[in-house]
C-alpha cells in the first residue's frame, strides 16, 4: 500500500469512527467502491484510493455490499465527486446520498 492510500484510509477511519458503513459494527477492512483492480486504477489512477472511494465494512459481506463496481450510473457519479470535490471532506452519508447509494440490510 501506497503512503497516498495509508493517509486516505486513515482519513476515512477518522471521518466515519471506526464503524462499519452498512451495518454500523465495528470496521475490520476497508471497501473500495469502484474496485481496486487493475483495470480501474489505469482508468482511474489515484482516485481508486481516495478517502471518498473508500468505505469501512466489518466483514467480507458489508465489503461486498458496498461495492459498486457494477453499477455504471454510480460510478459515473462518485467519479464526479472524486473529481470535482477531491479536497473536501465527507461523511458516509453525503457521498452515499450524492451517488443514490441505498443499502441493503
Amino acid at each position: 500500500m501506497t503512503q497516498y492510500a495509508k493517509d486516505e484510509y486513515n482519513k476515512r477511519l477518522d471521518i466515519d469512527f471506526w464503524l462499519c458503513a452498512i451495518c454500523g459494527k465495528p470496521a475490520t477492512q476497508r471497501a473500495h467502491r469502484i474496485a481496486n483492480n487493475t483495470y480501474n486504477k489505469k482508468k482511474y489512477k489515484k482516485l481508486i484510493d481516495h478517502n471518498i472511494n473508500i468505505a469501512l465494512a466489518c466483514s467480507l459481506e458489508c465489503n461486498h455490499a458496498l461495492s459498486i463496481n457494477n453499477k455504471p450510473l454510480m460510478c459515473e457519479k462518485l467519479t464526479e465527486l472524486l473529481t470535482t470535490r477531491h479536497h473536501d471532506i465527507m461523511t458516509i452519508e453525503e457521498i452515499n446520498n450524492f451517488i443514490d447509494f441505498e443499502k441493503k440490510t
